[in-house]
């Protein structure tokens, strides 16, 4: 199936990158502090005072799933919308993320579901940087 059907009822997985974090979680013990997941990227500079660079990073591979709930054509000139519902799957397999109706263009949908974009850097861009990243498998990446 090609990224230009679009169809409603379906769900669509989409790799997405991911960094490590701490949770503070308040409870009858006390204040504690957990490891979790957000979905993201962080910008790491390497070089010297002269000559710099950033290059994206992140600390493992999820998937963000999209799944639409209805394609509403408009009257010309306007573009047919997407309803969908997006939900995440951090690095571990565990799924969190709010039910939210969510409306946008079929067009930026698709680009979407391409390759997900943090910071307008594409996951194929970051592949040679997430290669590094043990027990993970990067699509692209040699």
């Amino acid at each position: 199936m090609s990224v230009r059907e679009i169809v409603a009822g379906k769900s669509y997985e989409v790799d997405c990158p991911f960094l490590r974090d701490t949770y503070e979680h308040f409870d009858e013990g006390g204040q504690s502090t957990l490891p979790t997941w957000r979905p993201g990227i962080r910008w790491e500079t390497y070089g010297d005072a002269y000559y710099s660079q950033s290059e994206p990073a992140a600390d493992g591979i999820g998937k963000v799933i999209y799944t639409v709930i209805d394609i509403h054509k408009l009257p010309r000139p306007y573009p047919p919308r997407v309803f969908f519902t997006r939900k995440w799957v951090d690095p571990d397999g565990k799924s969190f993320g709010k039910g939210a109706l969510r409306i946008m263009t079929a067009e930026a949908f698709r680009r979407r579901l391409s390759a997900y974009q943090v910071d307008g850097t594409s996951l194929a861009d970051m592949a040679p940087d997430l290669s590094r990243i043990p027990d993970i498998q990067i699509k692209g990446a040699a």
